[in-house]
């Protein structure tokens, strides 16, 4: 059953990452099309500053998750039901102080923000957009999280490719109408409801969970101990836009918010492999399983692999994708190769550390980590204040780099002194593999680069760059990681 949940969860995963990238793509273009890339800046803008209600979340949710593995594994009602009733009764709290931050921005980002729209153009969209976080802390989260650790976050990646296959054809449809840009978020973000709401409904049905029960104690361990891994990720995921909010214009977020798209798509696309991952780890460390290591060292090398290959291949095919996708759109400059590039490299560091974070936060090692959490997070935003002024967009996505670069060796290195005690040579190695294999794929793949005119050109052109991107990645891991290549290659061979 456990590896039927691993299957199913990485197989609706990946299916719904495929539907968030095709529809991250569609909806953006209509907008640049239609209301200009001002408007699809301040989307983007206020997007990021809404986010920011999550670093209330202080990183409790994964320490919820981490905390229901074991309970789940012994069948243990009561404390899943404590640590469910602890959880929801702070994520509503959150819910308050979301109220609160959505009034200050209303009152408050049209003063701050490089903005040509009004405070009535600006806040009726704040307004709308904010709805999904509502629906998200007052009664989505808890529900997720609980499904997660159980290893059905199937359930999750079904609602959501639903809700947002609703929401995007809506969007279009009242785009094409010509309503308002805020008319148009309002009704999409009544279609995300869809999701929270089927997450409540199946957890009453399949969960026997006493909300009732008294509380004794605080049933979540390191409750607060997930913070400084949570302050990192999030200025990972926000700093650029914030920063470029005071010190740039509306028009350089659009800039940055197309890159971003593909980068995030494809970082979608590689942290899909997590989908049952983190738990399946959890629980296997909680078992004392004696094959979670050799499980791991696989683990690390497909994601190594993969992570390298893609964001490589990517860095060669971006720019001409960006330019196909901005046809039409004469308001900005949206080529811009070296952001691209820094970008990417950037975000193929995040994924590449993923083995290492996860397998950390599956032990509950959060305390223990996170004094290296804050100086990421100090170092990404010290760095890109400074690289904003300086290089503008290169300047945050420097930033970005420098700080993940920096926690992924440490990462490495923690794991090898304090959790499966296996040397740092095997994240050496990766990281010559690496270097090796980007030099191949960029040297002989080079002249294969040039202007298109359609996407079915540039079809062909990635097909040509990919074939030979696998054929040098295939020949590269045949000569240095040959058991993991021959093990996948027998499991194909034998159906099993």
């Amino acid at each position: 059953m456990k590896h039927k949940r691993l299957i199913y969860n990485t197989v609706f995963s990946f299916i719904n990452q495929f539907v968030v990238l095709v529809c991250t793509f569609i909806l953006p273009r209509q907008i640049l099309l239609y209301y200009g890339s001002d408007v699809n800046g301040l989307i983007s803008s206020i997007s990021q500053f809404l986010g920011f209600i999550a670093l209330m979340e202080m990183g409790v949710g994964a320490v919820v998750q981490s905390a229901l593995y074991k309970p789940l594994v012994e069948n243990d009602t009561v404390q899943i039901g404590s640590i469910f009733k602890s959880s929801q009764r702070f994520f509503n709290k959150l819910g308050l102080a979301l109220t609160a931050y959505v009034i200050l921005l209303c009152l408050l980002y049209p003063y701050f923000s490089h903005s040509v729209f009004s405070h009535a153009f600006i806040v009726p969209l704040i307004l709308a957009i904010s709805i999904n976080f509502f629906s998200q802390y007052y009664f989505g989260l808890t529900r997720q999280l609980l499904l997660g650790a159980d290893q059905r976050g199937y359930i999750n990646a079904v609602l959501n490719s639903v809700a947002i296959i609703l929401n995007i054809g809506v969007g279009i449809f009242l785009i094409h109408q010509h309503f308002s840009i805020q008319l148009v978020q309002f009704c999409m973000a009544l279609l995300l409801l869809i999701r929270p709401i089927g997450l409540w409904w199946f957890v009453n049905k399949h969960y026997t969970i006493n909300k009732h029960i008294q509380l004794i104690g605080e049933p979540i361990k390191q409750k607060w101990n997930g913070l400084a891994q949570h302050i990192s990720s999030f200025l990972l995921s926000h700093t650029d836009v914030v920063l470029l909010t005071f010190f740039s214009t509306l028009t350089n977020i659009s800039i940055y918010s197309v890159y971003y798209m593909v980068v995030a798509g494809i970082r979608r696309f590689i942290t899909t492999l997590m989908a049952g991952v983190f738990s399946w780890f959890g629980q296997l460390y909680a078992a004392k399983d004696p094959s979670l290591e050799h499980k791991f060292d696989f683990y690390e090398w497909l994601l190594h692999t993969i992570s390298t290959g893609i964001f490589t291949i990517a860095g060669l095919l971006i720019v001409p994708f960006v330019m196909l996708y901005t046809r039409g759109v004469h308001d900005a400059n949206y080529v811009q190769p070296v952001f691209g590039a820094i970008l990417l490299a950037a975000y193929a560091m995040y994924t590449i550390r993923l083995p290492y974070l996860t397998m950390i936060l599956a032990a509950g090692h959060y305390k223990e980590t996170q004094h290296i959490s804050f100086m990421e997070a100090g170092l990404n935003v010290l760095i890109s204040i400074v690289g904003v002024k300086l290089w503008g967009l290169c300047g945050v996505a420097l930033g970005t780099f420098i700080s993940m670069a920096f926690c992924t060796v440490y990462f490495a290195y923690y794991l090898r002194d304090n959790i499966l005690n296996r040397p740092v040579y095997h994240f050496l190695k990766h990281t010559v593999v690496d270097i090796l294999m980007i030099a191949c794929i960029v040297f002989t793949t080079k002249q294969l680069i040039q202007e298109v005119s359609s996407y079915a050109e540039w079809i062909q052109m990635a097909l040509k760059i990919t074939g030979v991107g696998l054929i040098e990645i295939l020949i590269l891991n045949l000569f240095f990681y040959r058991p993991h290549i021959l093990w996948i290659c027998r499991k194909i061979y034998v159906g099993k």
